[in-house]
């Protein structure tokens, strides 16, 4: 497989988009990565999204309700198991939310509820060692402050700067092209939040 094909850009699109549209419209942005998966036995899957779906939409919901903005993209893959997993990246308002694990605690409450059982480590904190450290469960991403002037200002936007990268980075996992191309047909590989319409 050549570079050029190591990342799909209809995913790049999905994930770039939905971090400017947040970072545009909040002060604060957390970017998390979780990996959903489904339980090895005691559980048939179809072959279809529609758990996927309707966890989306549940994990979404008490957030909406309080006024906590979310966005996210999933990607399906299958690398030698039975059954297909999920890697999400996924945008909060981080003035409102600045804890990933009560994230972590609602997503594992709401897959375990979708599946009908109790079940340990589906999912996984997307914090797999590489080059010989573990990343951060989150990425808080801070816009300069408005009274910030001079060198100050230059730091803090540095640090935005930054911080949006890293997290673009590490959202960025969810459109390699490794281990795609199996779903079966009419079946999406990946799937988004919808973003609000400009206004024309």
């Amino acid at each position: 497989m050549t570079s050029k094909a190591k990342y799909r850009p209809d995913i790049q699109k999905r994930i770039d988009d939905r971090l400017s549209y947040m970072t545009d419209k909040h002060r604060k942005v957390m970017s998390t990565r979780m990996d959903v998966r489904f339980p090895k036995e005691g559980y048939s899957h179809d072959g279809s999204n529609d758990e996927i779906s309707e966890f989306t939409k549940r994990l979404k919901e008490p957030y909406t309700e309080k006024g906590n903005e979310m966005q996210f993209v999933w990607a399906r893959e299958r690398n030698t198991s039975e059954n297909v997993h999920y890697h999400f990246n996924i945008l909060l308002n981080g003035s409102m939310t600045q804890d990933p694990y009560s994230l972590f605690q609602k997503a594992t409450k709401t897959w375990n509820t979708i599946l009908g059982g109790e079940y340990d480590g589906l999912i996984d904190y997307g914090r797999h060692e590489y080059k010989g450290r573990k990343p951060p469960p989150s990425v808080m991403i801070e816009k300069p402050s408005s009274t910030a002037r001079g060198e100050e200002l230059e730091r803090q936007q540095k640090a935005f700067d930054e911080a949006k990268e890293k997290a673009r980075k590490r959202a960025e996992y969810l459109a390699k092209t490794y281990s795609k191309g199996d779903a079966p047909c009419r079946v999406r590989e990946f799937g988004c939040s919808q973003l609000p319409k400009k206004p024309k």
